[in-house]
């Protein structure tokens, strides 16, 4: 099961479903509802597009929803709000949402987070420093960097047996 904070226009949603078996299922949080319509038409051309669940809301309420149902993610696809960063990582380990030796995937952890404007710029510069920084001091999971484009993390969980 496939979790995304930041659906958008589907697309990665759309990526991620199609690699998912028939049983798979991806649920992706998104808090605008006329984004959420947006997107919706377009999975909905895609065969694939039932595999994809909507939420919206608040990503964090909508993390907090998921813990409720004791829901767990093999995988975890993070592309929202550049300053929610540090607290979807923290909730998400928390609340326990991510499987044993599951993956986070993270988007833009080089760059700024995509600003639109002077004070979005540095709000995003900073939120996205602390966030690496969190995730550089984290012993309890494996991580590399991917230096392509606006840069990738990716995050996988330890094994109980592999923490110090």
């Amino acid at each position: 099961m496939v979790l995304e904070i930041g659906l958008y226009t589907g697309c990665s949603s759309l990526a991620m479903a199609e690699a998912l078996p028939e049983s798979g299922k991806v649920v992706s949080l998104e808090i605008d509802k006329g984004i959420a319509d947006v997107a919706r038409s377009f999975l909905n051309r895609s065969p694939v597009g039932n595999k994809i669940e909507i939420m919206i809301g608040p990503a964090l309420s909508s993390l907090e929803i998921l813990a409720e149902k004791q829901v767990k993610f093999d995988v975890i696809f993070i592309d929202a709000d550049k300053t929610g960063y540090v607290q979807y990582y923290k909730t998400i380990f928390e609340k326990d949402l991510l499987a044993s030796e599951g993956t986070i995937i993270v988007d833009n952890v080089l760059k700024d987070g995509d600003p639109y404007s002077g004070e979005e710029y540095e709000s995003n510069s900073g939120a996205i420093s602390e966030f690496n920084e969190m995730v550089l001091r984290d012993k309890n999971v494996h991580k590399v960097m991917i230096p392509v484009r606006d840069g990738v993390y990716l995050i996988r969980r330890m094994k109980d047996t592999e923490k110090a």
